[in-house]
């Protein structure tokens, strides 16, 4: 006996093939999900000299000698820093005169204002020009200034011609980097 093809068993066999490949299909079809999450503390590193000072040689000769006054400090515009610093300081000269450099921390860094390399007040240090010594560190979200006095000296045996009418530049450079604090 031939079966013969109805409307009805076509809509069956219809939905038996739609039902069969929504099956395949679901089975076949792999949705992945992720989902990621993550938080930061964002700092920023504020920094900053705030004594501007201008080192002025026109009244220098041999033998004599010049105090200049400045301070490394982590206050810039209101702000102080959320990061600590390590700080070197370069004097650069361009060499036309014979000239010495003595940096001396002007007074005691208080406790809990960072350190310096310097210790108490009145140790001397001699810089040589163009090269960065590392003098110190500043500490995270408190304010600190540590005042330095820098002496530039001619010495006095160095009175040789060649020097008179020669102009010469002086530069300090403080150079600051962040560092990872001790009590995190």
């Amino acid at each position: 006996m031939k079966k013969q093809l109805t409307k009805s068993r076509m809509i069956g066999y219809l939905v038996l093939l739609a039902a069969v490949s929504t099956g395949v299909i679901s089975l076949s079809y792999a949705g992945y999900k992720s989902q990621a999450s993550m938080t930061s503390d964002v700092t920023v590193a504020a920094w900053g000299a705030e004594s501007v000072f201008t080192i002025d040689l026109k009244d220098l000769a041999p033998g004599a000698d010049g105090t200049y006054g400045f301070a490394v400090t982590n206050k810039k515009d209101g702000r102080i820093s959320q990061v600590g610093q390590e700080y070197s300081i370069m004097v650069e000269t361009m060499g036309n005169i014979p000239l010495e450099f003595t940096l001396v921390l002007a007074e005691d860094v208080a406790d809990g204002a960072g350190t310096s390399i310097l210790g108490r007040a009145g140790n001397p240090i001699q810089l040589a020009s163009g090269t960065y010594t590392k003098l110190g560190t500043l500490p995270y979200a408190r304010e600190a200034s540590h005042p330095y006095k820098l002496t530039i000296t001619w010495p006095a045996e160095k009175t040789e011609a060649s020097y008179m009418d020669e102009i010469d530049l002086v530069t300090v450079t403080v150079k600051a980097e962040q560092i990872i604090p001790d009590d995190k």
